[in-house]
This record gives C-alpha cells, sequence and structure tokens, in this order.
C-alpha cells in the first residue's frame, strides 16, 4: 500500500505549478494538492445529510372512566348518516387549512395509518 504523502506528492507532481512572484511565499506542492483534494471532498460531502424523520401521530381512545354514560340533560337522540369527506383525507397525511381557503398536507408528518372509509 502506497503512503498517503508519497500519494499526495505524486498527484502534486501532476499538477503544473506557475510560479510568479505575485503568489507570495512558495508553498510545497503536496500541500496544494491536498488543499485541493480536502476541498474537492468538502464540496462532495456539503450534500449530503439525513433527510428529516417523519412524526407519526394517532388518536387513543379514552379510558372508561371517562366514557361512562352519564345522564341525559337531554331526551334528544342524534341519528348520522354517512360522513364524506375531501380527498385529502383518505391518506396518512396530516391535513391543514391556511384561513378556511386551501388546504395542504404536512410533508413530515403522519397519522399512523390512514383514516378508515
Amino acid at each position: 500500500m502506497i503512503p498517503f504523502h508519497q500519494m499526495m506528492e505524486d498527484l502534486a507532481s501532476r499538477i503544473p505549478s506557475s510560479e510568479s512572484a505575485s503568489t507570495g511565499p512558495h508553498r510545497p506542492s503536496w500541500l496544494v494538492a491536498f488543499t485541493a483534494v480536502a476541498v474537492l471532498l468538502g464540496l462532495l460531502f456539503a450534500g449530503c445529510g439525513a433527510a428529516r424523520p417523519s412524526k407519526f401521530y394517532e388518536l387513543s381512545v379514552p379510558s372508561k372512566a371517562a366514557t361512562e354514560r352519564q345522564a341525559d340533560r337531554y331526551p334528544v337522540s342524534v341519528l348520522m348518516g354517512p360522513i364524506f369527506a375531501s380527498h385529502l383525507y383518505r391518506e396518512d397525511h396530516i391535513v391543514y387549512s391556511s384561513k378556511g381557503q386551501s388546504m395542504g398536507t404536512y410533508e413530515y408528518e403522519r397519522w399512523v395509518e390512514p383514516q378508515p372509509r
């Protein structure tokens, strides 16, 4: 296996050097090559990163004590028919509304499972 400094010197020897008086003090060519490789690797890995994790939410059923039936205050029964909703509610995305005008879904927030149909 080739030592790292020897590999850098070999790489630096392949890069043409144009020394002039305005470039300042002389820098070893391996240092220039090493810096160039470090910058290129930094740029390459700059775009890498973990995606934001999705958050999952679930509505839980209240405890039995909270659901015990209390005496009816009014002698009225309410009958409900099938409930119809927007197509946005058919998936596991959490839906939001903006001033009642438009609806959308959050990208990273979801229900644990899709809503029943």
